[in-house]
């Protein structure tokens, strides 16, 4: 999942899901 790291502005759109795919 490094990929949020890539994309910045999807990683902060993304944070609130991004912490349930982690």
């Amino acid at each position: 999942m490094g990929w949020l790291k890539v994309l910045p502005f999807d990683g902060q759109i993304l944070s609130s899901n991004s912490k349930e795919i982690y």
